[in-house]
């Protein structure tokens, strides 16, 4: 069988490339996900290319979270990402999915903070935003933190002053706080704002 004499190839040659590509293709065809995981594992292994080493680890993470069923692994293969390019988009993202999965609130919370300093020096202020609306949600909704989650929701003004929701949401947490003076502001800016 074309599997056994591929693999008779990697007894010899560890990280045979063509080798591990024919398994690949073959593993894929008969849909053996596990199969196909543990090759890319060999080919990142055998790789010393630093990107198609995090391409194949993204092929993991991907294979182990949606397919395999093991978030772990998928979060450690992203956490390896992110040691060897340092903090990227991509994977903090995907680490925003699997812990949101989890309801690891905390955690989510590190991963979209990681995420701001990347969307201001890309100029992207609609992300960033939302990065803080995001912070400022899971403060308040999921660790019960409104004077955590305020700074963030005034941080989302700072990058945009008339950002309505972050009005709101701070509206909302001075009440909450029985911050009279911080509301007032904040009813001020509204007003200001036309609504």
């Amino acid at each position: 069988e074309a599997i056994d004499a591929y693999n008779e190839v990697l007894n010899i040659e560890i990280g045979h490339w063509d080798a591990l590509n024919a398994l690949e293709r073959i593993y894929e065809s008969r849909e053996d996900w596990q199969s196909v995981y543990e090759t890319f594992d060999k080919m990142a292994a055998s790789s010393n290319d630093d990107n198609q080493r995090v391409e194949l680890w993204g092929k993991q993470a991907h294979l182990a979270s949606e397919v395999l069923n093991k978030p772990d692994e998928a979060i450690d293969l992203w956490y390896q990402v992110i040691d060897t390019l340092g903090d990227n988009v991509p994977a903090l993202q995907n680490l925003e999915v699997l812990f949101t999965r989890q309801d690891r609130w905390t955690d989510v919370a590190d991963v979209v903070e990681r995420q701001v300093p990347l969307f201001a020096d890309l100029q992207d202020a609609d992300n960033q935003i939302e990065a803080y609306r995001k912070l400022g949600r899971i403060y308040r909704d999921k660790l019960e933190d409104n004077d955590r989650s305020r700074d963030y929701w005034r941080n989302a003004l700072e990058v945009n002053p008339a950002d309505l929701e972050s009005l709101r949401a701070i509206e909302a947490i001075d009440e909450v706080l029985e911050d009279q003076e911080d509301l007032a502001e904040v009813l001020l800016q509204l007003l200001n704002a036309g609504v």
